[in-house]
């Protein structure tokens, strides 16, 4: 099947570098571009080009309208702009029986978007791979083929063919992805470093000090939006805080060792829970937002006493902790005392269960997490906070209100959250 139409959904740089060689590929291919910006420049390309060119914003009102007409079945949907979702782009592109490429992942506007926080890249990529199921025999549609990932994938193959031919070793083109494993294990090929060098330069620039962007704006901002996969929040800030607090009284005068500083960025380094719920309440965050945010809140918590016991036993000369030590005590302050929690939680809880008398469950309920709470980490405090109020036939009981069990008074779940 030959190609007819190409249309390119985004003419900001990479549209406008990869033009020349469309041109040279399809030279009698009519070509459309799709922007919401046509300025000068760009027209006058699409002019010496001779393309067609429709400036309008692509969204999940519009992409339907606009697209929709210009894809066939000789058509070919180039989808090179940010914020744009892929699976809705693909699903129309199949629907009219065009072919699709683009170059990552995308849905649309990340600020805007309900699941805002499900949009990592791992997100991305199993909502993707869970929408392709079951549309193999629908028009092919390649996704997050840019330079990195994708382009490389194709060099790292024809590498291994190379290698294979060299070797002798190539019968016949592998077409799975393990047939590409197994014929890099029978070349010994271990390790592939894919190393990226970024030439994009022009006289006198970047200047000292200045940050260069060498990727559209749009692009830029939603990366920067984009959900942060892992991230070390209370080891980073031990050691930004301990820097800046060694710095500022070393500039004032004062003599002070950097474990020292050190220790002090650990011990406000962890997000106060207490604070972040009343303030997540005081806005009326949605009660998702609220449940993950505070599970972070907490889960730092245990880290960071992790991280302020290692650094003090450094500092007292108590001991010099190893990797393995620390990774011991880390597994000892979160799952460790999570567990033993819930144990003691789940014991008040059972006997919460036989009495119907709220001023008997506080003496209970209270004076069993003080108690308990002081002898390990703040995680084991989780465990009890949580756990007395579980049950399994009603929701959780938590302050401000909650659904109490039936067998047992309805003030209860307002008392009991106090």
């Amino acid at each position: 099947m030959s190609i007819e139409h190409i249309v390119i959904v985004g003419f900001g740089c990479i549209g406008q570098a990869v033009l020349p060689l469309l041109k040279r590929v399809f030279p009698r291919v009519a070509i459309t571009v799709i922007d919401k910006t046509l300025d000068a420049q760009r027209m006058t390309m699409a002019s010496r080009y001779q393309m067609a060119t429709i400036e309008t914003t692509i969204s999940p009102s519009s992409f339907a309208a606009i697209l929709g007409p210009l894809l066939t079945p000789r058509t070919f949907l180039l989808n090179l702009v940010p914020a744009v979702c892929r699976r809705d782009l693909i699903g129309l592109a199949q629907l009219r029986g065009a072919l699709y490429i683009d170059t990552g992942i995308e849905p649309w506007d990340y600020e805007a978007h309900a699941q805002s926080v499900h949009l990592g890249n791992h997100a991305l990529r199993q909502d993707m791979l869970a929408f392709a199921r079951g549309r193999e025999a629908l028009p092919t549609a390649l996704v997050a083929h840019g330079a990195n990932p994708g382009f490389v994938s194709i060099l790292v193959k024809a590498a291994l063919l190379r290698l294979a031919g060299k070797a002798g070793l190539l019968q016949a083109e592998p077409t799975t992805r393990a047939g590409w494993a197994l014929l890099a294990r029978q070349l010994d090929v271990r390790v592939i470093q894919i190393a990226e060098y970024d030439s994009q330069v022009a006289p006198g620039y970047p200047l000292e000090w200045e940050f260069a962007n060498t990727w559209s704006a749009d692009g830029f901002i939603t990366e920067c939006l984009q959900d942060a996969e892992l991230g070390w929040g209370a080891a980073i800030s031990t050691f930004v805080i301990g820097a800046l607090f060694w710095g500022a009284a070393y500039l004032l005068g004062y003599e002070l060792r950097p474990i020292y500083a050190l220790l002090f960025g650990a011990l406000i380094s962890p997000t106060d829970p207490i604070a972040v719920l009343g303030i997540i309440k005081k806005v009326g965050a949605p009660k998702d937002l609220e449940t993950r945010i505070t599970g972070e809140s907490l889960f730092n918590d245990g880290v960071g006493a992790v991280i302020f016991l290692t650094i003090l036993d450094v500092a007292t000369g108590v001991s010099k902790p190893g990797v393995a030590s620390v990774s011991w005590f880390f597994v000892q302050e979160t799952l460790g005392d999570i567990a033993l929690g819930w144990f003691f939680g789940w014991a008040v809880y059972r006997l919460l269960r036989q009495i119907d008398d709220y001023q008997v469950e506080v003496l209970l309920s209270i004076p069993s997490r003080c108690a308990w709470a002081p002898m390990h980490s703040p995680m084991s405090f989780i465990g009890q906070v949580r756990s007395p109020w579980l049950s399994p036939d009603c929701s959780w009981a938590t302050a401000g209100g909650g659904r109490p069990c039936p067998s047992r008074r309805a003030n209860i779940s307002e008392n009991s959250g106090r």
